[in-house]
């Protein structure tokens, strides 16, 4: 029988946290487990994180002495606390509880991952392998041409094995299915596998082992075989990031880098951001450039940003008249559902004081993800790792699930410039 060490049995229960907000499965549980499965999944997603927080307390000591994770964590509050009155006229007490669960998980796992630190090369090591597991799904669909498409949120495959596949350029024959494992949306993998791709380099500077680059690689492709323009923007913006702000040197070869990979960040963010408007404009016929870009159709009445900016525009007639927001809430049971996108969701329910704390919050870290940059450590690829998931989620999230605060308190507890 194998024995686990204890922090790697941690490690392996915090990662759970992170499925039941990625994974289709934990996500829908009564739709694949029925109740009793349901009543399993919130339980967890409850409970966890108060024993998480009861177990690895964090040493008030390390927390005075880390200026960025007093910042961070003082901006978090600040949000939790200003929530509570937009709730308190319009929204919904029990949907604002939710959000201590996410604050005892940050702070529980805050306190294990400071004091377990073989942890963190662990949970880094097991996202990698959660995206080298979907490319194996991608495969195995391809190769055995599951294309048929499944009603609802049914998964292809023996038993389900294989994923969702529900995602396709449906106008291609046979259709291109996009990368999607067991993840909600291709850019929720999108977010995952490009932020591998950086962990992966990570790996790589620290272990100088070939296999690192080469699984760096393969993450690389998933990011683009998920064909979703979130993450073509998360991953050239993170590019451009680094580019910007690292030390440059002199020689020709990294002067050729930097024009190089500055253009292809800007190339993707390009793509991201008018890809779908041009081809539309232009009438773009080829099948091939309208995958890519995430053109459905060519119709004049097609809208590019899918819905998004019509989302925005409700959101922004809501707040001038209600700056203080709509209240945490199941959106959609009251008003107008919010847009996916963290800042307009939270800007929507929160309204302009709660977007503005949240937003604080992910200054100082970016602030810290900026000297890491500048002294050209390897550590840099999780800063990196977390530009990608905070900009995917831009599009697409939440910026307080477990994915992104398991990248920010890496980074948090790491850099030693606090």
């Amino acid at each position: 029988m194998i024995k686990l060490k204890k922090y790697k049995i941690w490690t392996i229960l915090i990662f759970i946290q992170y499925l039941i907000y990625e994974n289709i499965v934990f996500v829908f549980p009564d739709y694949f487990g029925g109740s009793i499965f349901k009543y399993i999944v919130y339980s967890y997603k409850v409970f966890f994180p108060l024993i998480l927080f009861q177990v690895w307390k964090f040493s008030i000591n390390q927390f005075l002495s880390n200026k960025t994770l007093k910042n961070y964590t003082i901006f978090i509050i600040l949000f939790m606390t200003w929530a509570i009155v937009p709730t308190f006229f319009n929204g919904n007490i029990f949907d604002y509880l939710k959000l201590f669960a996410l604050f005892f998980f940050f702070i529980g796992a805050l306190g294990f991952f400071s004091k377990n630190p073989k942890a963190i090369d662990l949970m880094l090591k097991i996202l990698i392998a959660y995206v080298l597991f979907a490319f194996v799904q991608y495969f195995l669909i391809v190769y055995f041409e599951y294309y048929g498409r499944n009603p609802g949120r049914d998964l292809v495959g023996p038993f389900g094995i294989l994923g969702n596949n529900g995602a396709r350029i449906g106008f291609l024959d046979p259709p291109i299915i996009r990368m999607t494992g067991f993840w909600r949306e291709p850019s929720n993998f999108s977010g995952a596998a490009f932020a591998a791709y950086f962990v992966s380099r990570y790996f790589y500077s620290k272990e100088r082992k070939k296999q690192w680059k080469l699984i760096s690689i393969v993450c690389l492709l998933c990011g683009f075989l998920s064909i979703s323009n979130a993450g073509y923007l998360a991953f050239g913006f993170a590019l451009g990031f680094f580019e910007f702000f690292k030390k440059n040197k002199k020689n020709l070869s990294n002067k050729v880098k930097l024009i190089f990979l500055s253009f292809s960040g800007m190339l993707l963010v390009l793509l991201a951001l008018f890809g779908r408007s041009y081809v539309t404009e232009n009438k773009i016929e080829n099948p091939y450039i309208r995958a890519i870009s995430g053109v459905r159709s060519l119709s004049n009445n097609i809208d590019v940003s899918s819905g998004r900016l019509e989302g925005y525009n409700e959101v922004f007639d809501y707040i001038k008249e209600n700056p203080i927001g709509i209240g945490v809430q199941v959106t959609g049971s009251t008003g107008i559902p919010a847009p996916a996108g963290a800042p307009m969701y939270w800007l929507y329910l929160v309204g302009i004081p709660g977007i503005f704390f949240l937003l604080m919050r992910d200054f100082f870290l970016f602030k810290k993800c900026i000297t890491v940059i500048k002294t050209n450590s390897n550590f840099k690829y999780i800063c990196l790792a977390y530009i990608v998931i905070f900009t995917q989620q831009a599009i697409y999230g939440s910026w307080i699930d477990p994915n992104i605060l398991i990248f920010s308190i890496i980074i948090l507890i790491n850099n030693p410039k606090n």
